[in-house]
């Protein structure tokens, strides 16, 4: 999967998620498998004060990661529901809480 293959929330979040590069995303509605940034979502960032953490992640076009591609495919089938945390690691998502609805 490439990223102009992803839908406009889900490149907004990929950002997001490279931007933060250590840290977590909290409160993220999932709705019809789209994430939702909203007012009540933030970031916490991890700094370590004297440390490098950039990186260098390109802009345009490019194959996604396959915890990239995993982490996408895990919000579409989850459809509804809410994200309480996502934890970040050198601009990857690698763990992820959700608070989802009980269907009976």
């Amino acid at each position: 999967m490439r990223q102009d293959e992803l839908s406009p929330s889900q490149r907004k979040l990929l950002n997001l998620i490279k931007k933060v590069s250590y840290g977590r995303i909290n409160n993220l509605e999932i709705r019809k498998g789209e994430p939702i940034i909203s007012p009540e979502s933030t970031i916490m960032r991890d700094m370590k004060p004297g440390a490098d953490d950039s990186h260098i992640v390109p802009d345009d076009d490019f194959v996604l990661k396959k915890k990239v591609t995993d982490f996408f495919e895990q919000l579409i089938e989850i459809k509804e529901g809410f994200i309480r945390k996502i934890e970040i690691r050198g601009g990857l998502p690698i763990l992820m809480q959700i608070e989802e609805n009980i269907t009976v």
